[in-house]
């Protein structure tokens, strides 16, 4: 590793920069979720200053925890646990996104946002244009406001910024 000080603006900074470990590939789920847990506990914890001593220990702790049940996850539920480890340095900067563009998970074909304590669609791809400004009462088998109280957790920040990343 390369390690150092910089400064700027009278301020002095140390770093240490590491190579990042390079894997052959593999077909095992196993190994590969083992590896990003690797990664979130290595390169996370150790770069991301969002997490105090005690987050620190308590992110550590959970990620082990994920470890141990990875057998019996689905990779969706992996996803969604990682996004709750994340979401423990409780900085709205660090969170890990479940619905993006350019990834294996996709966004939906619907955009909702909270209009109070209502959730309602303001963008539909064209086959589903005929569903703009519908309430959704129901995700899957929860109430909406059950449905948002359950994914809030998985998102660092205040209400506001957790009922925003909800509505994803």
């Amino acid at each position: 590793g390369l390690v150092g000080t910089m400064s700027q603006l009278g301020k002095t900074f140390a770093f240490k920069l590491q190579r990042v470990p390079q894997y052959p590939p593999t077909s095992d789920r196993l190994v590969g979720w083992s590896r990003d847990l690797d990664a979130m506990r290595d390169r996370l914890l150790a770069f991301d200053r969002s997490f105090d001593a005690a987050e620190r220990t308590r992110t550590k702790a959970a990620i082990e925890r994920l470890r141990s049940q990875l057998p019996a996850l689905s990779d969706d539920a992996i996803r969604v646990r990682l996004a709750g480890i994340t979401a423990l340095a409780h900085n709205e900067h660090t969170r890990l996104y479940l619905l993006r563009n350019r990834t294996e998970v996709r966004r939906m074909p619907i955009r909702a946002w909270w209009f109070g304590r209502e959730l309602r669609v303001i963008r539909a791809s064209p086959e589903y244009a005929r569903y703009l400004g519908c309430r959704i009462d129901r995700v899957g088998s929860l109430p909406a406001q059950a449905a948002k109280a359950r994914v809030m957790p998985l998102f660092a920040g205040s209400p506001t910024w957790q009922t925003y990343m909800s509505s994803y």
